[in-house]
């Protein structure tokens, strides 16, 4: 299984929150506005509050023991939790009610909801991906195909291969039955793909699956872009 403290590298690095290649960059205490189509974001996972609940369950806890420190008022606590569940937030938050969530997220008690946040994301989503190539190489396995790095536990590539679903999975679950049929050796179309779709016939090589996630809509400017997304994900991988 891969280990907690791999998972959130990766999740930092994929999602831009935290990550140390080129220099520390640590935004999982601040608000961040990834695009018009997102909430207020934060952690390591970049929890939406426009569409998450563990986001808004976390908002809504911080700004209540704020309200009850007398920290900030009831009113903008009910402002800065309106503005940050709208899409496209930062247009929706008053400079100063940005302020004051700002600085509320940075104390000790949302750092502790944030952490906890991002652990229980871990744990979730580690055996969910874990299990997506565990499925492929079973499936490979039945098909009489020798085993490949790709598919094997504690590989670089199989790590590798991990980092890329959970950075592509992360943005846009609803990909996971593609991502897992295209693994398991089924032919599927994706957005920016040949047009007659793709089949793998055999675990895919590291160049395969690049061009597998990059045809995803995701990466293609919608919610993210590929090559920044391996500008932090790769140098991390090779860290690890």
């Amino acid at each position: 299984m891969t280990d907690t403290a791999q998972i959130l590298a990766i999740a930092g690095a994929a999602e831009g929150s935290w990550y140390t290649v080129g220099g520390v960059t640590d935004l999982r205490y601040k608000p961040s506005f990834a695009n018009s189509n997102s909430g207020m974001s934060f952690g390591t996972f970049q929890f939406d509050v426009a569409t998450n609940t563990d986001a808004q369950r976390g908002l809504k806890n911080v700004l209540s023991q704020a309200v009850g420190a007398k920290l900030v008022d009831q009113a903008t606590s009910d402002r800065i939790y309106a503005g940050a569940s709208m899409r496209n937030a930062k247009v929706h938050l008053k400079p100063d009610d940005l302020k004051a969530v700002t600085t509320q997220l940075a104390g000790a008690y949302a750092k502790g909801i944030i952490d906890t946040l991002d652990l229980n994301r871990a744990a979730t989503v580690g055996p969910w991906i874990d299990g997506m190539i565990a499925e492929a190489a079973a499936t490979w396995a039945t098909k009489k195909v020798a085993a490949a790095p790709i598919l094997t536990p504690g590989k670089p590539d199989c790590l590798t291969l991990f980092a890329y679903l959970l950075a592509s999975l992360n943005r846009y679950p609803a990909n996971e039955d593609t991502c897992q049929t295209w693994l398991n050796g089924g032919k599927v179309t994706t957005a920016n793909g040949p047009a007659g779709g793709t089949q793998l016939k055999a675990p895919p090589t590291l160049d395969q699956m690049h061009a597998f996630f990059q045809s995803l809509k995701i990466w293609d400017g919608t919610q993210g872009d590929y090559s920044n997304l391996r500008a932090r994900l790769d140098p991390t991988l090779a860290a690890l």
